[in-house]
């Protein structure tokens, strides 16, 4: 009897324990593949010492990254990159290639709105400038002018100095951006579909068999579609990097003062004038003088001339 109640109490411990170990098991169902696997094979037997040190996890690499899920089932983005890695610069401090935009809004009285718009077509201009469109509204208080300028980049800042002394400045904005890395990317392209359209010609030349000869002009005509591709990309850049976009808008403003020029205003204006006056002697010596010149022989040689024939008069 007592043996028979031994059985049946280790078959029920046993029981017990199996039920709570599958309970344990399936509460913790989530588990990540590989990992579990690796953590089986270092962990220490039953008959192992227990202070034995588990080998280090194996590096995952920044792909397996990519679509891991989390406890809740849902995918994981992959780790964002830094500004760093995503946008490329080209190396180098000379001969950067930037692109410049400048928004100027000035404010002036209403009846000067023309006025200034003018002045802005005529500064433009001579800055070897482009004037893509202008509008000019007049209705007195609303009164307001837009342009839109193209200005040659190496002339944008002589534009700016020139455009700002025009009227009151009520905003100057300007953006850049360097597209050295575009640029020559843009060209290096261009170069080397001239260089393989070159290299196909030469292989044109020297085919040998009809086949071969239909094949290259085949690539040579893709070639050529290429070249276009590249020299369309390249001069967008480089129109980018040589010409500056510019908007001007001109807008009305009553309170404004009806000249707010200053010191400096007036002592530009004398200078011009000084210069003005400079330029007028310089070009009136430049025909005075040689005139003077000329009248001045002429009258040394025909007074050598009456003198000479009066001695001759005495002398006979």
């Amino acid at each position: 009897a007592l043996a028979s109640l031994a059985v049946v109490a280790v078959v029920a411990i046993s029981t017990i324990g199996g039920g709570s170990s599958g309970s344990s098991s399936s509460g913790d169902s989530l588990s990540v593949p590989g990992i579990e696997a690796h953590m089986q094979e270092v962990a220490p037997s039953a008959g192992g010492d227990s202070r034995q040190s588990a080998a280090p996890l194996p590096p995952v690499a920044a792909d397996d990254l990519t679509g891991t899920a989390d406890s809740a089932g849902t995918a994981l983005p992959p780790p964002p990159q830094s500004v760093g890695q995503s946008s490329k610069v080209s190396p180098g401090t000379e001969k950067r290639q930037i692109d410049r935009d400048v928004q100027l809004e000035l404010s002036t009285r209403p009846d000067q709105v023309r006025d200034v718009s003018d002045q802005v077509i005529s500064i433009t201009r001579s800055l070897d400038g482009v004037v893509v469109n202008s509008q000019v509204s007049e209705s007195g208080r609303d009164s307001s002018a837009t342009l839109q300028l193209t200005i040659p980049s190496r002339n944008l800042d002589a534009a700016i100095d020139d455009l700002t002394g025009l009227a009151n400045v009520e905003s100057l904005s300007e953006v850049t951006q360097d597209i050295t890395h575009p640029y020559v990317t843009a060209q290096d392209r261009l170069r080397d579909a001239a260089a393989e359209r070159r290299s196909l010609l030469d292989a044109l030349a020297k085919a040998s068999s009809s086949a071969e000869a239909q094949a290259l002009r085949l690539q040579i005509a893709d070639s050529r579609r290429e070249i276009s591709q590249a020299r369309s990309l390249f001069e967008n850049v480089a129109r980018q990097a040589r010409l500056s976009d510019m908007s001007v808008t001109v807008t009305a403003d009553p309170s404004a003062p009806e000249d707010a020029r200053t010191l400096g205003d007036w002592l530009d204006d004398a200078i011009d004038v000084l210069r003005a006056i400079a330029g007028v002697l310089l070009i009136s010596a430049a025909i005075v003088v040689p005139l003077g010149i000329l009248f001045s022989l002429a009258w040394f040689v025909t007074n050598r001339v009456r003198r000479g024939r009066r001695e001759r008069a005495l002398d006979s």
